[in-house]
């Protein structure tokens, strides 16, 4: 090979070297969502279909509860009328709870679950979030009632499908809380239309 094939050689692997970091760089400045990171990480680490569908059911009830904690927040703080204040209040504190049960009971099964808040979650805040006065009243409330049916269904599946008995008698158990929600909720939205 001629000093020309070096040297070209040698600017072609230059150039690999530099696109290949650009690309890692561009890579690493992405955020990533705490929903698929777990979801990866418990992937990685269970042996059967069976505990990834428990795992897969405990880091979808942690986002659903991490989720309402801080639209709860958010509600106390924009909302205009007492009865949605007051469902904010109920939600960031029995969501709160949900979601301390549900990290202590991932922590003795060694699953992973989203601590921050994922891309849906901050997408649903930030939607909520540029409401105000009555038209956040009434999103935050279609809002909830839309969550806990999207809960209750994943915790009554949870009940019945989950293998690990603790993890089914946590969804059995706070079947009867989200439901209170509910109908507190669609009590807070017929009050506000």
């Amino acid at each position: 090979m001629t000093t020309l094939g070096h040297i070209k050689t040698a600017v072609m692997l230059i150039l690999c070297g530099i696109l290949i970091t650009v690309i890692s760089c561009q890579n690493s400045t992405k955020p990533v969502d705490s929903k698929k990171l777990a979801e990866d990480v418990n992937d990685a680490k269970m042996d059967n279909a069976k505990d990834e569908k428990d795992a897969t059911f405990m880091v979808r009830a942690a986002e659903l509860s991490g989720e309402e904690v801080r639209l709860g927040q958010l509600a106390q703080q924009k909302a205009v009328t007492p009865v949605v204040q007051e469902l904010g209040k109920l939600m960031e504190h029995d969501n709160a709870k949900a979601m301390a049960n549900l990290t202590e009971m991932a922590n003795r099964k060694y699953i992973n679950i989203p601590t921050t808040p994922t891309e849906d979650s901050k997408e649903a805040y930030n939607k909520l979030s540029e409401k105000n006065g009555v038209d956040f009243d009434k999103a935050y409330t279609d809002m909830v009632v839309k969550e806990r049916k999207d809960a209750i269904d994943l915790l009554e599946k949870g009940a019945s499908n989950c293998t690990d008995a603790e993890i089914k008698n946590w969804a059995m158990a706070a079947l009867p809380h989200f439901r209170s929600h509910l109908n507190q909720a669609m009590l807070a939205q017929e009050k506000i239309k």
